[in-house]
């Protein structure tokens, strides 16, 4: 093979090289993704407001959806293991003199889904699926 290879032209002997270096190094994999959808309640009503982040339990890498007027969201995500948090919208902090962003103020996301560490959705993804959360106190 190395014969060969060093017997070709330059732009044959660098195509090949870079097919070589592609394949052992696993760039251009075309890793899969999986689309996530699916519905968000507080009870029997629709979470019409907020975030939907999946992290990944690993490296903490991050996918997330903004929720839609009926609660509804949609993602792509790489397969793997996730906490999934349900973060109410930010807002304009407007109180005191360091102006920033703070969570608005919402009753029908429980602090527990807000947070990694505590939320208590979890999901392995491999598969596109279809994934609905009730936030129960």
């Amino acid at each position: 093979m190395l014969k060969y290879l060093f017997a070709q032209p330059q732009s044959i002997k660098t195509a090949l090289l870079a097919v070589a270096l592609f394949s052992v190094c696993g760039c251009g994999n075309g890793e899969k993704m999986c689309t996530l959808r699916g519905t968000v309640t507080y009870g029997s009503e629709a979470v019409t407001e907020g975030t939907v982040t999946f992290e990944e339990s690993e490296n903490r890498t991050t996918f997330q959806a903004v929720l839609s007027p009926e609660g509804k969201y949609s993602v792509r995500v790489a397969p793997g293991k996730y906490k999934i948090m349900v973060e109410p919208p930010m807002v304009a902090e407007t109180r005191g003199s360091d102006a920033g962003q703070t969570y608005k103020k919402v009753n029908n996301i429980p602090n527990n889904f807000r947070i990694s560490d505590k939320t208590p959705l979890t999901s392995t993804v491999d598969a596109d699926a279809t994934l609905d959360f009730n936030l129960k106190k």
